[in-house]
């Protein structure tokens, strides 16, 4: 039964208000002696009902639209140009009645509905934790130790999600698939938003800086941690195969595995050093003197990525993908760095087609892709005028190791490019070498 926002007595918002958001912060601080110091804190944060600022629009009932399938999933057209598009019934003002869209069960459905769920605790929300002890060294250093902990609850999903599966119990009992979903007169039911998601996150920092003195600071810090959860964010690091969030909509605990934005472990490190001028005023410091030189350096593991089957549909029908089946240990090709373009990054027959009508036993993740090391440094020369006016020479390497950050192998078995990598990580260019002159008053 279809209904309204702002119709028959409805509500005119998407979602019910939920007013039992309570979002309480704790935190501490404790100064044991003169050189160390122990944080800690917590809180409840709530993120918005939807995962970006404009979500899809839910437009059903407000024009015309048809969405047509195969009666039998795929192994004939839904419908043959040389006959005419299917009849779309104009839209009116009478028209949006509860069974707006819908066919008898067994014909050819002419409608998709997208919806919101207006009911139900839809706002995502997290529970954020932290605990540090930070130590004061000798030359201006600090060493930090921190732990830091995220579990994310009811986080919306950036695409729709499908509600409209055959069941594994029937598929495969009927030609036609189609009379087999839950809501045979559509040809598929998605809820936007869907805040469905969970996730945790829990990571350990050591942090080490020395402030400036004497010309020099740097800073270090090593990251190892890990991120589970079972719908993927809009933005991710890693990759899944498509919409490999969602496999068997029956069977949630399958998605749940690595997130796409898990970094395993992750260094940084800076450091910029004026370099010490010599003694007096004459030519010799106006050549030595002056200069600076800074570093920037991170290297991360890589992101995890899923295998999921190129036609799936052909395995099972109305499941929004199938994962592949694991048949032997996952496995790195030890050739992958000697041909980059032709040799596969993983064992690629370590995986397979499962059964038709049934969902392949990989998880959402099975392993991770090629980390990733940037590096940049700088030279600087500064030429005082005179108090007010100074002229900087500024040489500048980007990438200057000349690494290449590959991206993820094609994650689709069937796909003639199964495993192999073809691209480079997003803004990974060559080394870049620039040089700029700055006028400063």
């Amino acid at each position: 039964m279809l209904t309204w926002s702002g119709r028959n007595g409805l509500s005119r918002y998407a979602h019910n208000f939920d007013k039992n958001n309570f979002g309480p912060r704790l935190g501490f601080s404790y100064r044991v002696t003169d050189k160390w110091i122990v944080r800690g804190g917590g809180g409840t944060l709530f993120i918005g009902q939807y995962d970006q600022a404009t979500p899809i629009v839910a437009n059903i009932g407000f024009g015309v639209r048809g969405d047509f399938v195969s009666t039998d999933g795929g192994r004939t057209a839904a419908y043959q140009l040389r006959n005419g598009l299917p009849f779309i019934a104009p839209l009116t003002e009478a028209s949006l009645v509860p069974g707006f869209g819908s066919v008898r069960v067994g014909a050819a459905p002419t409608l998709a509905i997208e919806f919101f769920e207006p009911t139900g605790r839809t706002v995502p929300y997290l529970n954020t934790f932290n605990f540090n002890v930070q130590r004061q060294l000798p030359f201006q250093s600090v060493l930090e130790l921190a732990y830091l902990g995220s579990l994310g609850h009811k986080l919306g999903a950036p695409t729709s999600r499908s509600i409209n599966q055959v069941p594994q119990s029937l598929i495969g009992t009927n030609s036609n698939p189609q009379v087999l979903r839950p809501f045979p007169q559509f040809s598929d039911v998605r809820v936007i938003s869907a805040t469905i998601g969970n996730s945790n996150y829990h990571g350990l920092n050591v942090r080490l800086d020395k402030r400036l003195s004497h010309g020099l600071q740097f800073g270090f810090n090593y990251t190892w941690s890990k991120a589970i959860d079972d719908v993927r964010s809009r933005n991710e690091l890693g990759g899944n195969a498509g919409d490999n969030a969602f496999g068997n909509q029956y069977d949630r605990r399958a998605d749940r595995g690595l997130s796409g934005n898990n970094v395993g472990q992750r260094f940084v490190s800076n450091a910029t050093w004026a370099i010490p001028s010599p003694a007096g005023n004459g030519l010799l410091k106006q050549t030595f003197g002056g200069w600076s030189t800074s570093l920037l350096f991170e290297a991360r593991s890589g992101a995890p990525f899923g295998v999921i089957e190129n036609n799936g549909a052909a395995i099972y029908p109305t499941a929004a993908a199938v994962r592949s089946n694991v048949v032997s240990p996952y496995a790195v090709n030890a050739n992958w760095r000697a041909n980059v373009l032709a040799e596969p990054f993983f064992a690629t027959a370590g995986f397979a087609a499962p059964a038709q009508y049934t969902f392949g036993n990989a998880g959402r993740t099975v392993a991770s892709g090629p980390g990733a090391i940037v590096s940049d440094i700088s030279l600087l020369k500064d030429f005082r005028i005179n108090e007010s006016h100074r002229l900087q020479f500024r040489a500048e390497s980007l990438n200057f190791i000349n690494h290449a950050n590959f991206a993820l192998p094609n994650q689709q078995r069937g796909n003639p490019n199964f495993g192999r990598i073809s691209s480079l990580i997003g803004g990974n260019q060559a080394r870049i070498i620039q040089l700029g002159l700055h006028y400063k008053f």
